[in-house]
């Protein structure tokens, strides 16, 4: 399309205050959406504010606020910091002087608890009048794990600015059910008994309210990021993506969800979560561990397993983290840490003391392809993939299967 004149940006500016919307602007300008919301984020008009007066000296944060007439129900406070020194005055004396400092992000809008407590009540009385079909009787000695990490519903590639695949929510919903179909389907030839099926891990892009502002999707640290489409469409297919995993898995094993909280969206997939345990609450084979801790941990026989985002924690210090909060380490022979997080594929076995076994800790791959920021930055060359890991109740860690997302 080439550089954008100067005629171009003032009628971009000028289409804008007449109230259309990014596609209507560029459909106007003969450019793609993509473009326009890039240049709106560069050119749109800032608010600059005016500091009131007001008597005295500024030496906390309240005070800054005030001076700025800060909402605090839109804008929340980032980092602080107030700095005092002192300045001899030949007039005063010692003088004290101070600086304060404040860097803000924008609230997510406050969700009613009765909207939330009827949309609860709805789904559970949905939930009531489904009638599960019955599971058949497994006879088995092994649990199947899907690790499908980092998929990033709702993010935006254009594989012609990267030098690689394409990816948006057609795109993100078939590499989803094309690596848990063909995960499910290889582990066939084993004696399963039921299932582990891990939820979050940034399975959201964004978080809501921010980018219907005009300021772009961004994570829930205030973070800008490319997104493909608007978040209630993304929420719908995540929770249609997972409610058809589930449903799979179900009709042939018992099946166990974990929730875990990624760096992204982490309200979001707390919420999803939720909505998943009101859908399945009388599912006799489904379970769905949404707790508010971020580590969670599963025991299947001689194994313990434990799961976290990866972006909180050192991995060196896991193993001990393990050993502390599990309760049931000394019930067990094998310990593993799955995490996302790096969109790789690592492990690492750690000795947390000299007399007991070492904790492996897994870094497990993203199907998702590196959009701008990360192409920018260098963070490419990843084997992109989805991770299945067969365990065995006595013996511990048995196979795994891998499925690959070859190029377009």
């Amino acid at each position: 399309m080439g550089m954008w004149t100067d005629a171009e940006v003032a009628r971009l500016i000028d289409l804008h205050n007449q109230g259309l919307k990014h596609k209507e602007i560029a459909q106007a300008l003969g450019r793609t959406r993509k473009s326009v919301e890039k240049k709106w984020d560069i050119v749109r008009p800032t608010e600059v504010i005016q500091p009131k007066t007001i008597e005295g000296r500024v030496t906390s944060v309240a005070q800054l606020l005030d001076l700025f007439d800060v909402d605090e129900d839109v804008w929340a406070v980032r980092n602080a910091r107030v700095n005092t020194w002192e300045q001899h005055s030949l007039e005063a004396g010692i003088v004290p002087l101070y600086q304060a400092r404040a860097d803000l992000i924008p609230l997510i809008p406050p969700r009613s608890t009765a909207v939330m407590d009827e949309l609860r009540a709805d789904l559970r009385d949905a939930g009531s009048k489904v009638r599960w079909s019955k599971t058949p009787v497994v006879k088995g000695s092994y649990m199947l794990e899907l690790d499908l990490f980092d998929h990033h519903f709702g993010s935006y590639c254009w594989g012609a600015e990267t030098m690689g695949d394409d990816w948006d929510q057609a795109a993100a919903e078939q590499r989803f059910h094309d690596a848990f179909n063909r995960l499910l389907n290889l582990s066939s030839l084993f004696p399963i008994e039921r299932v582990l099926l891990p939820f979050g891990n940034d399975i959201v892009h964004y978080e809501p309210g921010m980018q219907d502002s005009g300021s772009g999707a961004r994570t829930m640290s205030g973070t800008s990021l490319d997104s493909d489409t608007r978040y209630k469409r993304t929420y719908r297919k995540v929770r249609e993506a997972f409610v058809s995993a589930i449903e799979t898995a179900a009709e042939l094993f018992p099946v166990d969800v974990v929730v875990v909280p990624g760096n992204h969206a982490a309200t979001t997939e707390f919420t999803i979560g939720d909505s998943l345990e009101c859908w399945f609450h009388n599912h006799p084979n489904v379970t769905i561990d949404n707790s508010p801790p971020v580590r969670k941990y599963y025991r299947y026989g001689s194994s313990l397993l434990g799961f976290t985002h990866g972006h909180g924690e050192r991995l060196a210090d896991l193993p001990l983290i393990m050993a502390q909060e599990s309760g049931e380490w000394g019930d067990t022979l094998f310990r593993e840490w799955h995490i996302g997080h790096r969109h790789r594929t690592k492990h690492t076995v750690h000795q947390p003391v000299e007399d007991i076994k070492g904790v492996v800790v897994r870094e497990l791959p993203s199907l998702t392809p590196p959009d701008a920021w990360h192409f920018l930055k260098g963070f490419i060359g990843s084997q992109r993939g989805a991770t299945a890991f067969l365990w065995s109740r006595d013996h511990g860690p048995e196979g795994m299967f891998s499925f690959n997302a070859l190029s377009n």
